[in-house]
Parts: structure tokens; C-alpha cells; sequence
């Protein structure tokens, strides 16, 4: 069996993200979406696997962050079966919350989560294995990382990939 833990401040978190216009509320939107992933034991999905940051969190043992899109993050700690679902904000604010939080120990009967049973795949129906999960506008481009690209050319991709590039 494995157990959900949400933190009991996460509403406040996504009602945070919303007033900060349509990217927070876009990032909101995502959140629900990796949630319900994972309330339906769908470990293997898209929209979990390629939702988490590149970099894993060193700071927070068994901690893996989400990218909710445009600078935002959620932040997960993974303790034996129970998943902690513990912050979503802006990558700033999630650092914040790592850096004051980095000590804590996460405890299936701490009293700031509420718990709720993880349904296994196996148990549900097909008309819900077949639900399409993301929408359209839940997967539009992130404007950070296309702006990060935009400033990579060929002659820096050459010397950070030196060692594959052979000369011609």
C-alpha cells in the first residue's frame, strides 16, 4: 500500500499561484494534474516522469521537484511508501522553503498532511485508465526554458560538447 500526504498549506500555496496571473495559474493547473496522476497510482505517466526537474534536490533527502512551468515548482518527499506532496511555488520561494525546511522529518501521522490511500492502476477501470489527462494549454511551452535556449548557439553547444564534436 502506498499513501498520499498533502500538506495542509497547499490550497494557500495554489491560491498564491493563481493571484500571480495566468503562468501561476497555469502552474496551479499542472499541480492538479501530476495530483491526480498520482492519487491514481500512475507512477509510469508522462506527465509525472517529465514533469521533474532536471537537477534532483540534495538538500532534502528522498526530495524531487516538479517543474510546473514558467519558474515554478513543486516540491515531493518520498518516505519508504508514503509520498509527502509538501510546497508549490515560484523556484525562488521553493528554494526558501528547501533551505527552512532541509531538517524536517516526515512522519506518516504528522498532523500538517493529510493522508489518503494511493489507488493502484490495477484497480481501476478501463473508462478511467483510457481518461486523457493533459490538456492542450496544460502543456504549452515554458517561456523560461525557450528563452534559455534561444541563447544557446552552435559555439557554445561545441564547447560544453567538446568531447563529442570532432573537428572537421
Amino acid at each position: 500500500m502506498h499513501y498520499l500526504h498533502i500538506s495542509r498549506n497547499i490550497d494557500r500555496c495554489l491560491e498564491k499561484l493563481r493571484m500571480t496571473g495566468s503562468q501561476g495559474a497555469l502552474a496551479a493547473s499542472q499541480y492538479l494534474q501530476i495530483i491526480k496522476c498520482i492519487r491514481q497510482g500512475k507512477w509510469h505517466s508522462d506527465i509525472i516522469t517529465c514533469k521533474r526537474t532536471k537537477n534532483g534536490e540534495y538538500r532534502l533527502k528522498n526530495c524531487v521537484k516538479y517543474d510546473l512551468g514558467n519558474g515554478y515548482r513543486l516540491v515531493t518527499v518520498k518516505d519508504g511508501n508514503n509520498l509527502f506532496i509538501t510546497f508549490a511555488g515560484s523556484h525562488d520561494q521553493t528554494d526558501r522553503w528547501i533551505d527552512t525546511h532541509r531538517y524536517d522529518d516526515f512522519c506518516e501521522d504528522d498532523k500538517l498532511y493529510i493522508t489518503e490511500l494511493i489507488e493502484s492502476a490495477e484497480t481501476l477501470s478501463a473508462d478511467e485508465l483510457s481518461e486523457d489527462l493533459p490538456s492542450d494549454s496544460v502543456l504549452e511551452p515554458d517561456e523560461f526554458e525557450e528563452q534559455l535556449v534561444d541563447k544557446i548557439d552552435d559555439a557554445m553547444l561545441k564547447m560544453v560538447f567538446s568531447g563529442l564534436f570532432k573537428n572537421g
